[in-house]
């Protein structure tokens, strides 16, 4: 009986223990922040109604939490015929979008920091991203 016992005790033991670590994965850290691309430029500004309408209800929005990107680099090798057609067909939008901007003080004090130093009126789409922050994307004239 005791020869009996002690493999079926094993074995109890090893399926107990097997499933434990065969379930031990990596847990996540948060979400995985995508680098700004031409196709996140134009998808921000076909819905730069909505993020008007969302930047609207913001009572502030604070310098750290906003994100400034050029889109010179997002256009190379894209063309920018894309990006015209979005400028023209989104243009009341984009005017909404920088007189709401203006209202916050520490938009245009964000934009100063950066190297090209572009003004409200060179934003030309922003988003909302899931953290909070405001990811905003200009074009220098």
């Amino acid at each position: 009986m005791k020869k009996l016992l002690i493999p079926a005790t094993a074995l109890l033991l090893a399926v107990l223990v097997v499933p434990a670590s065969a379930q031990d994965t990596v847990v996540s850290r948060g979400d995985v922040k995508m680098a700004p691309s031409f196709e996140g430029l134009i998808t921000a500004m076909t819905k730069t109604s909505g993020t008007v309408d969302e930047l609207t209800k913001k009572q502030a929005i604070a310098e750290g939490d906003i994100n400034v990107v050029d889109t010179k680099p997002l256009l190379e090798g894209k063309g920018d015929e894309m990006l015209k057609i979005q400028l023209e067909k989104n243009k009341d939008a984009i005017k909404a979008l920088q007189e709401v901007l203006a209202k916050h003080p520490a938009v245009e004090a964000r934009l100063k920091k950066e190297s090209a130093s572009p003004s409200i009126s060179e934003v030309i789409a922003a988003e909302v991203l899931a953290d909070g922050k405001v990811q905003l994307y200009y074009r220098k004239s």
